[in-house]
């Protein structure tokens, strides 16, 4: 085991739980699930393929969870 965190794998601090929504989820919903889970970001998933994330920091940019 590395002794310091840096030196760490990646593989090793991710979570595996990932929050994922459609991109018609509505931004309310999406803020929903993120506080209900208390995640700070979600996947936004199209037929099976990332289309992007969609974060608190973009949230708090319209003025949502602020």
């Amino acid at each position: 085991m590395p002794q310091h965190t840096l030196d760490l794998e990646i593989d090793h601090l991710i979570s595996r739980s990932i929050l994922e929504c459609g991109p018609r989820t509505s931004v309310s919903e999406v803020v929903a699930m993120m506080a209900q889970r208390s995640c700070s970001s979600i996947v936004v998933v199209d037929q099976g393929q990332v289309v992007g994330i969609w974060t608190e920091r973009d949230a708090l940019a319209l003025g949502e969870m602020g």
